[in-house]
């Protein structure tokens, strides 16, 4: 079995894991990574950032209200509770997610 050395030095494994952490959002506010990006690329990221929170709220209102309005007209009698528990608690958790995306 051979042992391969890793190369990096502690200084760059922490960097690294902490920009990988702050990307998938559990870093613990470390602003290392901050530092390294321009406001502009911030502003930038965050805009993308809300512009799909946007995105998706907007889904999860729509699928709200195809399932309010599906719940109303009952089209098919077998799939009423699936439209009024399944999808409408869908659509709640999409709009949400997006209010999330949004406001963090």
């Amino acid at each position: 079995m051979k042992h391969t050395q890793n190369t990096e030095t502690s200084q760059e494994q922490a960097t690294r894991v902490d920009s990988e952490m702050s990307f998938s959002g559990s870093a613990n506010n470390s602003n290392d990574v901050m530092v390294a990006l321009s406001p502009d690329e911030i502003n930038k990221m965050r805009s993308l950032r809300t512009s799909l929170g946007i995105k998706w709220t907007a889904a999860g209102a729509l699928l709200g209200f195809f399932s309010c309005i599906c719940s109303i007209c009952n089209p098919i009698d077998s799939l009423y509770y699936v439209n009024l528990y399944g999808v409408s608690s869908l659509a709640v958790c999409v709009a949400f997610y997006g209010l999330y995306l949004i406001f963090e």
